[in-house]
């Protein structure tokens, strides 16, 4: 499930919004709306990341229930990829 969205789009979104708003020597060079366009950037891609991690977790959900059992006990992936996505939510 790690691919470069939470690598790459999640802290580059992060990063122009944190520039922008901690008023740093790049502030003047910005208008108010394109520190707003940095702020609804980051706040996007963080929500559909984290409703990404919401589905993925859904559907591990609906093939445990098919399978009767645990993926985490034949895969042993589950538990690591759900606690690198809380470290990126983060």
């Amino acid at each position: 499930m790690k691919s470069g969205y939470c690598d790459e789009v999640l802290p580059g979104a992060q990063n122009a919004f944190e520039n922008h708003q901690s008023g740093g020597t790049s502030w003047a060079k910005f208008s108010f709306l394109e520190m707003l366009d940095a702020q609804r950037a980051f706040f996007q891609n963080r929500i559909l990341y984290v409703r990404a991690l919401a589905n993925y977790q859904r559907l591990v959900n609906t093939i445990e229930q098919l399978i009767a059992g645990s993926l985490a006990d034949s895969a042993g992936d589950s538990a690591r990829l759900n606690n690198q996505g809380k470290e990126h939510i983060q």
